[in-house]
């Protein structure tokens, strides 16, 4: 907060979010509500489909973060469902075409992202603000579909053994989370310079 008004010229708030720092007031939302959500079996898809229709109430909106708290919980269900016997059932059943497809996958998402118009595609469809128009629900589920592919590709490609680089950061994500949102800060006017490509392929790399 301090940081953004002081150098971002931002306007004092105590109830809008700064940047990156909605999701931790989410996750506290998250890690309470879920433990009595999940006990329903039918939970994740009516999430999904609140998720969808939020976007149409304009009074749900950034305030607290509720319409990221809400449009994004899908994702932190699935993941809270996904028990860690599955997980690694899934690890082992892996063969190595199942890898090379997931790459492809992925590559072909990146090519793709890469090639399309995103003149339509404006930021507040991709923070799951309240739709600019009724057709805005289309670009959700595009959204959450690309999520689920590159998850699940992810998940393919994912070593089983550990990965001493990755797993001490990953211990580490939450911390690393909080500070990373200033890195952007410094790259903003490098990145605004380059090409669409570079600048997703850079967001991969990250």
């Amino acid at each position: 907060m301090v940081f953004a008004v002081n150098f971002l010229n931002r306007d004092l708030s105590l109830l809008t979010p700064y940047y990156s720092y909605w999701y931790l007031i989410a996750l506290f939302a998250w890690r309470y509500i879920t433990p009595f959500i999940a006990r329903y079996p039918e939970a994740l898809p009516i999430s999904l489909i609140i998720s969808l229709l939020v976007g149409y109430h304009q009074e749900i909106d950034n305030q607290f973060a509720l319409s990221r708290i809400i449009g994004f919980y899908p994702f932190y269900l699935a993941g809270h469902l996904t028990s860690s016997n599955n997980l690694q059932s899934f690890l082992q059943k892996r063969k190595l075409l199942h890898k090379i497809a997931a790459a492809v996958i992925i590559l072909t998402c990146f090519i793709i992202s890469s090639k399309l118009s995103l003149q339509e595609l404006v930021l507040d469809d991709l923070l799951f603000f309240p739709y600019l128009s009724s057709d805005k629900i289309i670009v959700r589920i595009q959204i959450i579909l690309a999520c689920l592919t590159v998850f699940t590709g992810l998940a393919v490609l994912t070593p089983q053994k550990k990965v001493k680089f990755l797993s001490q950061w990953g211990r580490n994500s939450l911390a690393i989370y909080v500070l990373h949102r200033y890195l952007p800060f410094f790259a903003e006017p490098f990145l605004k310079a380059q090409n669409n490509q570079l600048s997703i392929l850079i967001a991969i790399s990250a």
